[in-house]
C-alpha cells in the first residue's frame, strides 16, 4: 500500500504537532511508565474522540486512564502469595466475538491460543467497555504451569475489549499479543 509506519517514542509525543495525520497510533506495553505532560493525554483524547483509533496493551493502562480514553482496571492480586500461584507463562484457549471486525475471518466456533504471562485479570466490573472481542474459554487451560485459583480467574475473562470514544475506537489487550517465550 505505499504506507510507511512512523515509530516514535513515548517519551517524544508532546512533540507531535498534530495527531490527526494519523490513522491508528498503537502504545505497546510497559510504555505508560514514562511520565507525560497533560498536555499529552488530552491530545490523545481529542484525537480519539475525532475519530482515531488507539490500540493499547497491558501496562499502557496508565496512559489510557490518564487521557479518560477508558478506566481500565485490573482485579486485586495479593503480592505475597506462593510461587505455586505465580504465572510465568502459560498458553490458554480464547473465546473470540466473530461478529467484531477484529476477529474478521476466524471460525465462530474457533478460539485462538494467547500466550498469557503473569496475574492481570480485567475488573469487568470496574472498567469501561463497550464490547469484549477476546476473552478467557470456559476451560482455558491448554500448556504450562498454573493454579485451579488462576485458571478461574482466567476463565471467561476479558482479554481484549473495545470502546467507541467519540468517532474514534480505544481497543485495549490485557496480554501483549507480540510476545513469544
Amino acid at each position: 500500500f505505499g504506507l510507511t509506519p512512523a515509530r516514535i517514542d513515548i517519551t517524544r509525543m508532546h512533540q507531535i504537532k498534530n495527531f490527526s495525520v494519523y490513522d491508528v497510533i498503537i502504545v505497546p506495553t510497559g510504555h505508560s511508565l514514562y511520565p507525560m505532560s497533560s498536555k499529552v493525554y488530552k491530545r490523545l483524547k481529542n484525537y480519539t474522540e475525532h475519530g482515531g483509533t488507539v490500540i493499547a496493551f497491558t501496562n499502557a493502562r496508565g496512559i489510557i486512564n490518564k487521557s479518560e480514553l477508558a478506566t481500565i482496571k485490573f482485579q486485586a492480586v495479593k503480592s505475597n502469595q506462593p510461587n505455586s500461584e505465580h504465572m510465568y507463562g502459560i498458553i490458554v484457549q480464547s473465546e473470540l466475538d466473530t461478529t467484531d471486525p477484529i476477529c474478521y475471518g476466524y471460525d465462530k466456533n474457533v478460539g485462538v491460543p494467547i500466550f498469557k504471562r503473569g496475574r492481570r485479570y480485567l475488573d469487568a466490573e470496574n472498567s469501561t467497555f463497550d464490547d469484549v472481542v477476546v476473552r478467557g474459554a470456559a476451560k482455558p487451560y491448554l500448556s504450562g504451569f498454573v493454579s485451579q485459583g488462576n485458571l478461574d480467574k482466567i476463565a471467561s475473562n476479558p482479554m481484549i475489549v473495545k470502546k467507541k470514544v467519540g468517532k474514534g475506537t480505544l481497543i485495549y489487550s490485557t496480554e501483549s499479543l507480540t510476545f513469544r517465550s
